[in-house]
């Protein structure tokens, strides 16, 4: 078995900063306003929003990066990514997915959750991690549109992106 690149100063470090998980998976110009962002976004007690201009890096730094910071550090959550379009949703976890496959990113998570982990369902607009332990209906991550029926689904976080 290949020794792991990470050891749990990295993690410590990511956790107080997750902009740099971005930089791990390929995204290099977020910046430490992006981990000011994706902290006061899912670490939020109450409904928050955010506003920033197009081209901030919003959606790549919240939804794409947040969601696997949050899953890093809570693998048991069930996340909803709500767009104006299913496909839309969709397509953000299909990324989630690749970046969370990628060889800088996995031993990460890896070294975190204390286990390999698998995808148990990768299909469209859903993900399921092996390593969420409680059992429910709803995958890791799912994904809706502004017309999805929300009936009898039950959501730790919900992100509603770019849908005006």
């Amino acid at each position: 078995m290949a020794k792991n690149i990470y050891n749990w100063n990295h993690v410590k470090k990511i956790r107080e900063q997750p902009h740099l998980l971005g930089h791990l998976c390929g995204k290099d110009k977020l910046t430490p306003l992006h981990s000011e962002w994706i902290k006061y976004l899912w670490e939020s007690k109450k409904d928050t929003g955010l506003m920033g201009h197009r081209g901030s890096y919003k959606s790549t730094a919240v939804v794409e990066v947040g969601a696997i910071w949050w899953l890093m550090f809570n693998p048991n959550a069930r996340i909803f990514i709500v767009r104006k379009t299913y496909t839309q949703a969709a397509s953000e976890i299909r990324t989630i997915a690749q970046m969370m496959n990628m060889d800088t990113v996995r031993p990460l998570l890896e070294l975190v959750w204390g286990e390999k982990f698998k995808f148990t369902m990768l299909r469209e607009g859903q993900l399921e991690l092996s390593v969420k332990k409680q059992k429910t209906k709803e995958p890791s991550i799912l994904a809706l549109g502004l017309d999805s029926a929300l009936v009898s689904l039950h959501a730790t976080d919900v992100l509603l992106d770019d849908f005006v």
